[in-house]
């Protein structure tokens, strides 16, 4: 399965261009952070605020299933793989963005028996591999500072 990963900054331009993209990489799913909208073609699901996108855009054999909308995150079923996009604006308080936080990481351990994939802007977790990056606040998405 290819992923493709992109910030759109709400621009119709970038995602113009990201439609040209998905068919020339060959991608089955654009994880997004700030969309123009959902366009036509492939199943999409955003988070409440609408910030944070899947969109299926490839294998017309793939579903979405066992879709989650949540506060800065969604989460959808796809291929095998547990697929999170993420997107906590920078302005967000710190208590608001330790929440989202909190909801994120129980519901990515609660799926930890499964290939995850878990990308935003300057995040990015492959549980299925243990690899930990930082996020942009520096703390891991487990709750545990880094090394």
């Amino acid at each position: 399965m290819q992923l493709i990963q992109l910030k759109l900054n709400h621009c119709r331009a970038a995602q113009d261009l990201l439609m040209q993209t998905v068919r020339e990489v060959a991608a089955d799913v654009a994880i997004l952070s700030e969309p123009y909208r959902a366009s036509v073609g492939g199943e999409w699901a955003k988070d409440r605020s609408g910030k944070a996108a899947l969109w299926l855009c490839g294998d017309r054999r793939l579903r979405m299933s066992n879709i989650l909308v949540a506060d800065g995150f969604v989460r959808a079923e796809v291929g095998g793989y547990c697929i999170y996009s993420c997107y906590l604006a920078p302005s967000l308080p710190l208590e608001v963005f330790s929440g989202i936080l909190d909801d994120l990481s129980s519901e990515a351990q609660s799926h930890s028996r499964r290939r995850l994939q878990l990308l935003g802007p300057r995040m990015g977790i492959r549980l299925d591999q243990r690899q930990r990056t930082r996020g942009t606040r520096g703390v891991c998405i487990d709750g545990r500072r880094p090394p």
